[in-house]
């Protein structure tokens, strides 16, 4: 909290949320990639299995 203060009185200015809106995303955390657990489905084998 120390810190968040001492920020808002160095630049009274500053937006956090624009600043972040162009920061780095993590793939796991994008949410277009839904469609990939599609993908998996076709690639299994259809056949069966002998003892």
């Amino acid at each position: 909290m120390m810190k968040d203060t001492l920020e808002r009185a160095r630049d009274p200015n500053f937006n956090m949320k624009t600043y972040l809106q162009s920061a780095y995303v993590h793939p796991v955390f994008k949410g277009d990639n839904e469609d990939d657990d599609e993908d998996d489905e076709d690639n299994l084998l259809n056949g069966k299995m002998e003892t």
